[in-house]
């Protein structure tokens, strides 16, 4: 087989790690082929990088090394500023590596305000890079930073890439679930299954040029993320993502915006996605799944959750497991559950992360779980749009709760919690502190 062709005539893609897998699984199963449904077109890897040489050395290792063809795969390094020891790196791979492309966003003159913001720098970063792709070069893209990749990494995209098209509720496909530890997944028998989500992911994803046009005219100076997750952007559209992370932040090689995230692991299996029913995840179809999945569980309150009620039901013979579902009233509820089941707590645009409609699912002591806003109606799942679920008075009290966990402690502010009023102002005053408590800005006392 020549370099850079794919394996399938017509360009049909199977992205199995072994072409001597492919064959014999070609052998025993030819319909694979039509379940394939893949179209003559490429998908784009934008990779972006700025001044860690180790970080894009061991993002590209893995990319070149899964990657199932140069042809319709082609790798595009985007990168910021002109680090020597990166763009050594970058040229090693040029050298060697077919469809590679080294893109170089130059410095810019910033006005001294946003000179130090390294957020404006990403922000402007991504979007003269998505232009360079799509404007440029018309490919449909996913992007991904220094992240490690599961050995089927390929093989989701190029499986759930037909679900951008037939679904116009889906603007995106990610690799990454937000609370992907292992401790709350079905790491065993939920290497296949998928999800809808109104938070937006990251870490690995991949949108149409279309959408893109869409978004570039209003493109944020700061904090692209969150603004994809503002509703009068994202416009009630989901993006689909794993059970289980297909993307990992290496935390060896990772910046400091990867702090706050768990030391997840990739899974060792390799998913047959080719033979799941992508019709599922379309928005008719999971509502009434999600609906009739809601309704068939049993409620417990918020402390029968803690007290490990759901795992008296395990035992119980010829039945099978129920699920479980907990209503959450307040961001402080969902900030306790999350504590104890070391769930992401914090809150953007009035969303939980992975939440759809209002329901978080988590797996726990081999139990699926479902977190319930108090908004939604479980009965009319589906036909109630996200944006009257989610409340943005949310954030302000999740702020509240980061203030408070920070500072109303033991052994720090011993009084009344509200940093409006004026005792705790004189005490952040005779601290030094004052700029500080200006930074936290608006927030919610509750």
């Amino acid at each position: 087989m020549e370099k850079g062709k794919s394996f399938f005539p017509n360009n049909y893609l199977f992205t199995q790690p072994q072409q001597l897998e492919i064959q014999n699984f070609l052998l025993t199963s030819p319909q694979i082929v039509e379940t394939i449904r893949q179209k003559e077109e490429q998908i784009a890897l934008l990779v972006f990088c700025a001044k860690r040489p180790i970080a894009i050395k061991n993002h590209l290792e893995q990319l070149n090394r899964l990657r199932p063809s140069p042809e319709l795969f082609p790798i595009f390094v985007s990168q910021d500023g002109f680090n020597i020891e990166v763009t050594n790196t970058i040229k090693e791979f040029n050298s060697k590596i077919n469809y590679f492309t080294h893109l170089q966003h130059p410095e810019q003159k910033l006005p001294p305000a946003k000179a130090k913001d390294n957020y404006f720098r990403i922000s402007q970063h991504y979007k003269w890079a998505l232009d360079k792709i799509f404007l440029e070069n018309g490919f449909k893209t996913f992007f991904s930073d220094d992240l490690d990749i599961a050995s089927d990494f390929f093989h989701y995209f190029n499986s759930t890439k037909p679900l951008l098209y037939s679904d116009p509720t889906i603007w995106c496909i990610s690799a990454w679930n937000d609370n992907g530890n292992p401790s709350l997944v079905d790491w065993k028998g939920g290497i296949n299954k998928l999800w809808r989500t109104d938070f937006f992911p990251g870490l690995g994803w991949m949108l149409t040029s279309e959408l893109w046009i869409e978004l570039r005219e209003n493109w944020p100076d700061i904090y692209w993320d969150d603004w994809l997750r503002n509703n009068n952007i994202r416009q009630n559209r989901v993006c689909i993502r794993p059970e289980i992370s297909r993307t990992l932040h290496n935390l060896t090689v990772a910046g400091k915006g990867s702090s706050g995230i768990f030391p997840f692991r990739l899974h060792d299996k390799t998913a047959s996605f080719s033979q799941n029913d992508l019709k599922k995840l379309e928005k008719q179809n999971f509502d009434n799944w999600m609906r009739l999945e809601l309704e068939n569980s049993i409620q417990l309150s918020l402390q029968q959750v803690f007290d490990g009620k759901y795992k008296e039901y395990q035992h119980q013979k010829n039945l099978k497991k129920p699920s479980f579902i907990v209503r959450i009233n307040d961001p402080r509820e969902y900030r306790n559950l999350s504590k104890t089941f070391n769930l992401m707590a914090d809150i953007r645009a009035g969303m939980m992360r992975t939440a759809y409609l209002g329901v978080v699912p988590f797996f726990t002591s081999d139990t699926q779980l479902y977190a319930v806003h108090y908004a939604v109606n479980i009965s009319e799942f589906g036909m109630i749009s996200s944006h009257k679920i989610y409340d943005n008075a949310w954030d302000l009290k999740s702020k509240y709760l980061d203030f408070s966990e920070l500072y109303c402690t033991p052994k720090t502010w011993t009084g009344v919690c509200d940093p409006y009023s004026e005792s705790m102002s004189n005490w952040f005053k005779t601290k030094g502190w004052i700029k500080r408590l200006e930074l936290w800005g608006n927030m919610t006392v509750f």
